[in-house]
């Protein structure tokens, strides 16, 4: 037997054709990782303009929108600036006050333990107390900023300015955009159905939101209060710690809280217990003051939704992030409830059936249905 040979010819064409592709394929990959950052701050920009609009239009009834919008958004941006150069050095300092707390709670533990103990086998492995003196180091430029690395804390101050524009673009000329978008449609009961779902999906996103925020800040005061009260280290840090927890419905809180009753545990058992307390009260009025306060004034959103909504925008925005998702949650689920109630009214339904009907055909005399 003969051993066959097979020769590939290779023309320049094709190799030409798939460094071509290659090429392409990595360019889509990075125009779609710089639309990402664009589409965040764009999305950041609009949820900041359907929370800063009402106040706009109040001030707007004395001076033009364009002037309102820029009050409003350079007032928003001062108060923000003044309140991070107060209290950016409080969360140094106190920070700095838990790096020595903290691991230093860890050691006693540590030691109070058998050799043989799990626990203790775990905080000496896994290394816990160099990984969390490292981690509330990095803790208050994470805060501020989003991120620990200078360079990334000035492309987030770019970003910043770029969100101020487009928020002030957006208040002044978002309604125009949606009001012209939803306009493309021809059918004037597709046009009404969309109309109420957009506004439904507005109000009840930015009142949602409003009142969700309040109860944050609230949640937090509480936690530093209880933590001043308890002598337990860093009540400011703590505080924002929880009140950005809270945000998350019922397991924000208990998360929240986790570091406080530990912190006023390893002090006294009895402050730990009076912390438990704090936790337990302060669970049944934030539950009450959603139920009664935030769903019945403004939307009830799912538990489930509001959760994905908070930890994907934690994960992908830090607060700002946190604040984008509570908006969505709330606008969507205000949207499905008014598409519920024009679908049961008939709205929703004739409008569909307006938008998809068929033309009239001689065989039918005129009909749009099929035979």
């Amino acid at each position: 037997m003969t051993d066959e040979r097979v020769i590939v010819h290779v023309r320049p064409r094709a190799i030409l054709l798939v460094v071509a592709l290659a090429l392409l394929a990595l360019g889509f990959l990075v125009v779609a990782d710089a639309a990402q950052h664009v589409a965040e701050r764009v999305l950041v920009a609009g949820v900041l303009a359907c929370l800063l609009r009402p106040l706009t239009l109040r001030f707007a009834r004395r001076m033009p929108l364009g002037a309102a919008a820029v009050l409003i958004v350079g007032l928003v941006l001062v108060g923000f600036a003044l309140l991070t150069a107060v209290e950016i050095r409080a969360l140094v300092a106190e920070t700095n006050r838990l790096k020595v707390a903290v691991p230093a709670r860890i050691e006693q533990l540590r030691v109070s333990l058998q050799p043989e103990q799990p626990v203790r086998r775990f905080i000496e492995q896994a290394q816990v107390e160099p990984r969390i003196r490292e981690w509330l180091g990095h803790l208050p430029a994470r805060i501020v900023l989003g991120t620990d690395n200078p360079a990334k804390g000035a492309s987030r101050v770019t970003g910043a300015l770029l969100v101020t524009v487009l928020t002030m673009f957006t208040i002044t000329r978002g309604a125009q955009s949606v009001e012209g978008a939803i306009g493309l449609f021809r059918h004037r009961q597709v046009r009404r159905a969309l109309e109420r779902i957009v506004g439904a999906a507005y109000r009840g996103g930015t009142a949602y939101t409003w009142r969700t925020l309040a109860l944050a800040v609230v949640s937090g005061v509480v936690a530093g209060v209880a933590c001043w009260g308890l002598e337990v280290p860093a009540p400011s840090v703590l505080g924002l710690w929880v009140g950005l927890w809270s945000l998350i419905p019922v397991l924000g809180l208990v998360v929240g809280y986790l570091p406080v009753i530990g912190l006023a545990a390893a002090e006294n058992r009895g402050r730990g217990v009076v912390a438990a307390v704090v936790l337990v009260g302060w669970l049944v009025l934030a539950a009450l003051a959603r139920r009664r306060w935030i769903a019945r004034h403004s939307v009830d959103v799912s538990r489930m939704l509001l959760t994905l909504s908070v930890m994907t925008g934690l994960h992908v925005g830090r607060i700002s992030g946190a604040v984008v998702g509570v908006f969505l949650a709330a606008a969507l689920g205000a949207a499905l409830a008014e598409a519920r109630r024009l679908n049961v009214s008939g709205e929703l339904t004739r409008g569909i059936d307006e938008l998809f009907a068929l033309p009239p055909t001689p065989a039918d005399g005129g009909g749009g249905a099929l035979p």
